[in-house]
């Protein structure tokens, strides 16, 4: 199987025109096409402040939280939850 990703939901059109091909390429109703085709919503959430902390061993042996370590890493940068579509469909029949 093949996957495509991107930011923004697939339309339905492309879901049916994957579901109209292989119908045709494999001989087979659309209702069986239609097991071959999936499509959802997945996400990931960089650093979750409220289950894990990411710490840091210093030179001196001193642990330090890496929000207060560096300025580059501000806790609502990294609390950012990312959210992207997923269509999963038979290789060729886009």
């Amino acid at each position: 199987l093949k996957i495509k990703i991107q930011k923004i939901e697939f339309s339905n059109n492309i879901i049916e025109s994957i579901i109209n091909n292989i119908q045709n390429k494999y001989k087979v109703s659309k209702e069986e096409a239609k097991y071959f085709v999936f499509s959802d919503k997945i996400s990931n959430s960089t650093y979750n402040t409220e289950k894990t902390r990411i710490n840091i061993l210093k030179k001196d042996k001193s642990i330090i939280d890496i929000t207060k370590a560096s300025d580059q890493f501000s806790i609502n940068n990294l609390n950012k939850k990312s959210e992207k579509y997923f269509l999963c469909y038979p290789k060729g029949c886009l």
